[in-house]
């Protein structure tokens, strides 16, 4: 079987590790949505698919989460999907969007509907979780085949993005996560978890897939690493709810998101990440798969060792 995959935010953070891993592993036919269609794949994507020989495995269409005209145009473009990997958008819409879009797939026979959630977002949470609920009651009453939900610690490229204007231009991280450990995590480690979720048989798929690197550090622990690795002074500062919101909206992003992330600093900080991460695999009486720890090889030392340069003062 070769299946087709329709990847929303296909040439972001996490879907162009995940492009490029079905690229080169697998024989599927990997379609990746941007707001330019074909024409919005990278050059870069487009090398390493040749260099792979799997060109004509990939093709682009247009998908805007913000033009709803353009919703179902992956469905209109001649081709089937088999599986959906689905990267919400965070708005105030975001479970009506997510829920208008899903019943789209469906109504186009998708058979399996991989989303991605958070480390700190269990099901019925705000945002992702309510989404993962949705799915799960499409599959209990027969309208999906199968979905999974990945659940990703934060990522290591935090430290290089956004982060880092508080690190050059103030020597600090700052969250409102107080103590609570987290399972920072590598992009190809998520990668890597997401083409299991993608292509994995029926019987080895499971609902649920909690992705952490290989050690849980709260965030003085992490600033603690920074000044072992970039050679200054590194501290982090602990904000109040209130505060970390502001701190959020000043970075860009709307206030409704803002109170979602402090949300997860409060999970965070109650210790849920450490209780995730010290859990085993978790199956049915029907031995169906529930939930899989799934834990990367890539370790933060090393991704910020790697990277020191990008920290360097000029």
């Amino acid at each position: 079987m070769q299946p087709t995959i329709l990847l929303t935010g296909g040439t972001g953070q996490t879907g162009t590790p995940i492009t490029k891993l079905l690229l080169s592993k697998s024989n599927a036919n990997v379609v990746v949505t941007s707001r330019k269609g074909s024409a919005g794949i990278p050059e870069s994507i487009r090398e390493f698919a040749r260099l792979h020989s799997a060109a004509d495995r990939l093709d682009g269409v247009q998908f805007d989460w913000d033009n709803h005209a353009t919703w179902n145009t992956p469905f209109e473009s001649g081709k089937t999907f088999d599986v959906v990997y689905l990267i919400p958008q965070y708005n105030e819409e975001l479970v009506k969007e997510n829920k208008a879009f899903i019943d789209i797939a469906l109504k186009h026979g998708v058979r399996r509907i991989v989303l991605l959630s958070g480390a700190a977002i269990a099901i019925d949470a705000f945002g992702p979780g309510e989404i993962h609920r949705y799915l799960d009651d499409s599959r209990n009453q027969g309208k999906l085949k199968e979905y999974a939900v990945l659940r990703p610690s934060w990522f290591f490229t935090n430290f290089t993005r956004d982060y880092w204007s508080y690190i050059m231009e103030r020597g600090e991280l700052v969250s409102a996560a107080r103590d609570g450990k987290l399972g920072w995590v590598h992009l190809n480690d998520i990668a890597e978890a997401a083409y299991a979720a993608l292509l994995d048989p029926p019987e080895n798929l499971y609902d649920e897939y909690a992705i952490m690197g290989p050690d849980l550090y709260s965030y003085d622990e992490a600033a603690s690493l920074l000044t072992e690795v970039i050679g200054r002074k590194i501290v982090h500062r602990r904000l109040s709810q209130a505060e970390a919101v502001e701190r959020w909206v000043e970075l860009g992003v709307s206030e409704h998101f803002a109170r979602a992330m402090v949300l997860i600093d409060e999970a965070v900080a109650s210790g849920l990440e450490e209780r995730v991460f010290k859990q085993e695999d978790t199956k049915g009486k029907d031995g169906k798969g529930l939930l899989r720890i799934w834990k990367g090889k890539r370790s933060l030392k090393d991704y910020l060792e790697e990277n020191r340069e990008v920290w360097k003062k000029q």
